[in-house]
């Protein structure tokens, strides 16, 4: 902690990539990187394909990147075909560490809490800068926020939405993974095929012992008001293949109950979000939430704040 106060950035984490609006600030889109990116390159190549700055030009883009640290399948060394061993000196960037393969469940946590904390604030602090021109509340401008990411980045914008205590203006998730998904289905299974909020509970409940958050609180005998981030509209995208989609979908419309915009595209490869079709369903959604869209302008008015 600094002296001021202020939490500390690791300095291990780029700094963002951060795209002012073209008019009058009204919304953000905080988009997380997949594993072993940066987001300095992902922002830059998202809106180079998909032309998002040209439709809604009141949106500020915030491209955070995650720290480089060594995953929990691989050794930090690496072994030359001579047999001598060398420190590997830059290892792939992640939120989180994978727990299908980590080698400890004790540590599988430790840096999607920090994650976790670290999104939080970089909300916080966006939803402060939306309140400064006096238009918005923070509660308001909270709602005016959209997070999500592409793999492994949309996976740990997820668990945090999942487990937060606010609503948001709406999810992006791009090829969403879902870690944990069958310790999250058998926490969700007493809500599946009821009325009652015991197994969202539940659930959110498990997601926030990911987090390292603390447990919801029952209040006038209720958790209604507590689970009021789980009316943050989702939408899921995924191309070829669509089995994870059509899960996670389930999982989130079933389990938790949430408002869910599903995208099954047909094409395959990182970019097929910038297909017509494609592109056009993550537009209406955006839109569709209360967004104000815009006309194009040509691709040579597109500047980066660098």
């Amino acid at each position: 902690m600094a002296k001021d106060g202020k939490p500390q950035l690791d300095p291990r984490r780029p700094k963002p990539l951060i795209v002012p609006p073209r008019k009058e600030h009204t919304h953000t889109t905080i988009l997380l990187h997949d594993k072993g990116d940066k987001g300095r390159v992902f922002g830059r190549e998202f809106l180079k394909s998909t032309g998002l700055q040209d439709h809604f030009p009141t949106v500020q883009f915030v491209f955070p990147c995650a720290f480089n640290a060594p995953t929990s399948d691989s050794s930090d060394k690496t072994t030359h075909s001579n047999g001598d061993a060398k420190r590997r000196t830059t290892p792939p960037t992640q939120w989180f560490d994978d727990p299908s393969q980590m080698r400890r469940v004790e540590s599988a946590t430790a840096s999607l809490a920090e994650t976790a904390r670290f999104l939080q604030r970089l909300i916080h602090d966006e939803a402060k800068v939306l309140t400064k021109n006096g238009k918005y509340r923070m509660h308001e401008a909270h709602k005016r926020i959209f997070i999500g990411g592409h793999g492994q980045g949309g996976a740990a914008a997820l668990l945090y939405l999942l487990g937060s205590h606010r609503r948001l203006g709406g999810f992006i998730g791009l090829d969403t993974t879902m870690p944990w998904q069958l310790q999250l289905e058998m926490a969700l299974e007493v809500g599946m095929h009821g009325e009652d909020d015991f197994g969202v509970v539940r659930g959110v409940d498990y997601v926030r012992d990911l987090l390292g958050f603390e447990h919801l609180e029952e209040k006038g005998g209720e958790y209604a008001k507590s689970l009021l981030h789980l009316r943050t509209p989702v939408f899921l995208g995924h191309g070829a293949p669509q089995k994870h989609g059509r899960i996670i979908a389930s999982v989130l419309a079933a389990g938790f109950r949430m408002e869910v915009t599903e995208r099954l595209g047909a094409s395959k490869g990182r970019q097929w979000y910038a297909q017509a079709e494609d592109l056009e369903a993550v537009l209406g959604f955006v839109e569709g939430i209360g967004v104000p869209r815009t006309c194009l302008v040509s691709e040579d008015d597109r500047d980066f704040k660098r």
